[in-house]
């Protein structure tokens, strides 16, 4: 199997796009089981999700969106990347 290494700016954003979908999920009272099951996932998925340590694809980004009620760019906001 072949380990992939995340550069430092991916590693920035799936942490930046994990901590929005937690807070987002905090914000509506939510908890991971039922963020999960809204998805079709398991709520271990989501807690690999919410700090990064997963990738959150662009369909299912947009599917959050839609359950999380906001924009995709919702979880993109405030991004800086890392400095070079």
């Amino acid at each position: 199997m072949v380990k992939v290494v995340k550069t430092e700016l991916e590693s920035a954003i799936d942490t930046h796009v994990g901590l929005a979908i937690r807070a987002r999920r905090a914000a509506l009272g939510q908890t991971q089981s039922v963020l999960a099951a809204k998805l079709g996932r398991s709520y271990q998925q989501i807690q690999n999700y919410e700090p990064g340590q997963n990738r959150v694809s662009a369909p299912l980004l947009y599917q959050l969106a839609e359950i999380q009620e906001v924009d995709v760019d919702f979880y993109f906001a405030g991004f800086v990347p890392p400095n070079d």
